[in-house]
């Protein structure tokens, strides 16, 4: 009698985890986004970032609806990643679908990303300082990224330029080096 007493409350305890963590798994997007959002606050400054978190899973988010600044906007994000354990992820694919950067011309004629800001290259660079770049970021990347249906629209001549492009990009952190192939459609 009491060992089905004892079985009926491990039952129910045990319904009540599953029930528990189906919750916590059904809603944790809405429960990360406005911890993420507190902190992209304290990094990007005077841009709002605004995102939506479609899904979080044990393999893949993806995010969307992402607006970084007036210039800078994007459809969706897409990350791939394998748990090996519980305190490492291995990204291994993101991909980026529907980028929109906004550029004009300065009166250099150059090209000018509104609300990006690019590290200064100058010609007076020591060649020391070229030759050995600084590679430590690199197992911190995916092992793809992916970046499809994105477009630079051009403000020039008064006019709008939209130059669409795609990018794969494989990274060997291992080997310290980074391959990329970028295909641009500038007749559309």
């Amino acid at each position: 009698m009491r060992f089905k007493k004892f079985i009926k409350i491990i039952a129910w305890l045990c319904l009540g985890f599953v029930l528990i963590c189906l919750f916590l798994f059904i809603n944790l997007p809405n429960i990360v986004e406005p911890q993420i959002q507190k902190r992209l606050a304290q990094f990007s400054g005077p841009n709002d970032v605004e995102f939506d978190i479609q899904k979080i899973g044990f393999f893949n988010t993806s995010i969307s609806k992402i607006r970084i600044s007036k210039a800078i906007s994007i459809d969706s994000i897409n990350i791939d990643y394998d748990i090996k354990n519980l305190l490492s992820i291995h990204l291994t694919k993101v991909t980026i679908s529907g980028l929109s950067l906004h550029a004009s011309l300065d009166e250099n004629n150059e090209i000018k990303f509104d609300g990006l800001k690019f590290p200064n290259t100058s010609p007076n660079t020591s060649k020391k300082q070229t030759s050995q770049p600084d590679l430590s970021f690199l197992p911190f990347l995916p092992d793809k990224i992916v970046l499809q249906n994105a477009k630079i629209i051009l403000h020039a001549l008064n006019e709008e330029f939209l130059i669409p492009f795609d990018v794969l990009s494989t990274i060997n952190s291992k080997d310290g080096k980074i391959l990329a192939r970028t295909m641009l459609y500038p007749f559309g």
